[in-house]
């Protein structure tokens, strides 16, 4: 439910952040409890939110069009974003 696959030429920018932005309302998607997939609305813009908890680091995408959040434990959202990373500079 709510998978996404993601271009690596439609990915602009990729960085770890302790924090989300302020989630205003839901508008398409899964929330319960600090589960949230989909898509919410912020103060500025829509993002879209896999995450499994408010702790961070959260692994923030920026692609040409949207604005994605994800998080995993802890070491796996780092080594994604290492390989990831890697795997951009290549490309």
């Amino acid at each position: 439910m709510y998978g996404e696959e993601i271009a690596y030429s439609d990915i602009k920018e990729i960085e770890l952040t302790e924090n989300l932005p302020t989630i205003k309302l839901k508008a398409k998607g899964f929330a319960l409890g600090d589960h949230r997939k989909g898509y919410f609305h912020t103060d500025g813009q829509g993002v879209k939110l896999f995450i499994s908890g408010k702790q961070g680091p959260f692994l923030k995408i920026k692609t040409k069009n949207e604005e994605i959040y994800l998080n995993r434990k802890q070491d796996n959202i780092q080594t994604l974003f290492k390989d990831l990373g890697q795997l951009l500079k290549s490309n």
